[in-house]
């Protein structure tokens, strides 16, 4: 699977997506995001969306479009029907989280894309090894 992310842009009343599949070629609408809508919703003034509010495009090999929006630092909810690695059994430790709630090894998406194009940087650390995390609330999906 393919997928390219725009980086975080400010959060606009309206948000349009416009593309240009060729060189020279002029660009069209794609799509585009009603902010205002969010922003009432939100009970929020502009200045204060345009401010906290960020916005993020992704897009899939099938020209699909994904909008992912963030209060303050981005941070991203993982899947729970996605493959996955049991870190602590592959490097042979019990648990990679402690009792007291911190991480111990980092963890990190895109690490396996990263590798194949031979960056060393193009991952993104989500939880750093010894950050207390005990204080993290999980939201449930009724509120994401």
């Amino acid at each position: 699977m393919a997928k390219f992310r725009s980086r975080w842009l400010g959060m606009q009343l309206t948000n349009n997506i416009r593309r240009q599949d060729f060189e020279n070629m002029k660009l069209q609408l794609w799509g585009s995001y009603n902010g205002d809508a969010l922003r009432k919703k939100l009970v929020m003034s502009e200045e204060d969306f345009k401010n906290l509010i960020q916005i993020q495009f992704e897009i899939n090999q099938k020209l699909d479009i994904d909008v992912l929006l963030s209060r303050g630092n981005p941070h991203y909810l993982i899947s729970t029907n996605i493959p996955y690695l049991n870190a602590a059994k592959v490097i042979g430790i019990p648990t990679v989280i402690s009792d007291e709630g911190k991480v111990v090894c980092d963890i990190a998406v895109n690490v396996a894309e990263s590798a194949s194009a031979l960056k060393t940087d193009a991952h993104s650390t989500v939880f750093a090894a010894q950050t207390d995390y005990s204080q993290t609330k999980i939201l449930p999906k009724s509120k994401i």
